[in-house]
């Protein structure tokens, strides 16, 4: 069996962490999405995978030998963004039977798609479905007389919609070749083959995942964690003072100091340092070399690789690798009215659907002392942010931004 991986998307409602190259690429619980993604394709007995990538190849210079071991790979370059079924049809000269089809980020696919697996020895095209209470963020599927009905209409209905895996078989091929090529000429595809063919809507139960915002990333973050069982890596060091509850997995290296609170479930990265009376809650994921302050709270929310922190409070919130937080940081995490918050995404704003959320903070960003964030600011790469400084606007890429303060001497 083939499995094809689509990772050539602009990914450009993931600011500020499509400087990565692709979402995909964003490390989770140590390790990159779509490395994960691999790793489910092996507990499914999948071998032979081509991964559609973009121009700058993020992807293929990304994943080393040992994410590649046991697969044969092969890495295919979508020149432009122009659509899922301009993707699927690059592969075309390398398929020969029924394959899959998924996003790079589906590294559930081992435990959702045992029902695709089976038909997949029938030679016929099928995709997954689920069931949504509120699908104002998604299109939607139909059977109407055994054709199929998609619509990308949003809706705050329930309805059925597409989880993003496919079982397809090769001739489906040769009708998305004969469809017109515009950025939905898959789902079109999808449609016209209805009309004369069979397709099985498999709709599941269990959790499936979708990463189109970087909040998005808690909701994965959770996934991961809920998999997770207590553990102590290699080298690590935790003091006899410090406290842990419930699931922590500590990978190798880490160190726990003295008075240090852990309530799982929890993540905490190769060589992290946690430091004394730090508090980290609410299913944080601390990832490799995150230097943890003394005194600085953490609760639900991702540090990225080599993030440096000293006291404060982060809360539901996303930190970039490699910023650095001074003392005194606060991450507003709820509106005075309640409400859920809302986050502006290519001049739209957008809510998280979230009561509880924090700021999206980029790569490499340096806060002075006392800085504080209000619910749903993001915060672009490379930016510096003075001290005192309350950030209220959203901040783009490479910019130094602070609050004016004067001070005033008068003669006693």
């Amino acid at each position: 069996m083939t499995a094809v991986l689509l990772a050539a998307g602009e990914s450009s409602r993931f600011y500020p962490y499509n400087e990565l190259g692709h979402k995909s690429l964003v490390t989770l619980c140590g390790k990159k999405l779509i490395a994960h993604t691999l790793d489910s394709l092996r507990k499914s007995n999948i071998k032979n995978v081509i991964i559609v990538e973009n121009k700058n190849k993020s992807v293929s210079k990304s994943l080393s030998s040992k994410e590649k071991k046991g697969l044969t790979i092969r890495f295919i370059v979508q020149e432009t963004p122009t659509g899922m079924g301009d993707a699927v049809l690059l592969c075309k000269p390398f398929i020969k039977e029924t394959f899959f089809l998924l996003n790079a980020y589906h590294f559930e696919f081992s435990e959702v798609a045992k029902e695709l697996l089976k038909i997949s020895k029938k030679d016929q095209l099928a995709l997954l479905t689920k069931e949504e209470k509120d699908a104002k963020e998604f299109g939607s599927v139909d059977l109407k007389n055994g054709k199929m009905v998609i619509s990308e209409k949003k809706n705050d209905k329930a309805s059925d919609r597409i989880v993003g895996i496919y079982c397809l078989p090769i001739k489906f091929l040769d009708v998305l070749e004969k469809e017109k090529k515009t950025h939905y000429s898959f789902e079109n595809a999808l449609s016209s083959y209805s009309q004369k063919h069979n397709i099985e809507l498999v709709k599941t139960n269990k959790e499936t995942l979708s990463l189109k915002y970087p909040w998005d990333l808690l909701k994965i973050k959770d996934y991961m964690l809920e998999r997770l069982k207590k553990h102590k890596g290699k080298g690590a060091t935790i003091s006899k003072r410090a406290i842990l509850h419930g699931e922590v997995y500590i990978d190798d290296g880490a160190t726990i100091m003295d008075g240090a609170v852990i309530t799982g479930p929890c993540y905490i990265g190769k060589h992290a340092y946690i430091g004394t009376n730090s508090i980290i809650r609410g299913g944080s994921l601390v990832e490799d070399k995150v230097v943890i302050g003394a005194n600085l709270e953490v609760k639900n929310s991702i540090l990225m690789r080599g993030v440096k922190t000293h006291s404060g409070f982060i809360g539901d919130s996303l930190v970039g690798e490699n910023t650095k937080i001074a003392a005194g940081y606060n991450s507003a995490n709820v509106r005075l009215d309640k409400e859920n918050v809302k986050v502006k995404v290519k001049g739209e704003s957008v809510s998280t659907g979230r009561k509880y959320f924090g700021a999206i903070i980029g790569s490499g960003v340096s806060f002075g002392i006392r800085v504080g964030t209000m619910p749903g600011i993001v915060i672009g790469n490379n930016d510096l942010v003075g001290p005192g400084t309350t950030v209220m606007e959203n901040l783009e890429d490479n910019i130094t931004y602070y609050t004016e303060i004067k001070g005033v001497v008068t003669r006693r």
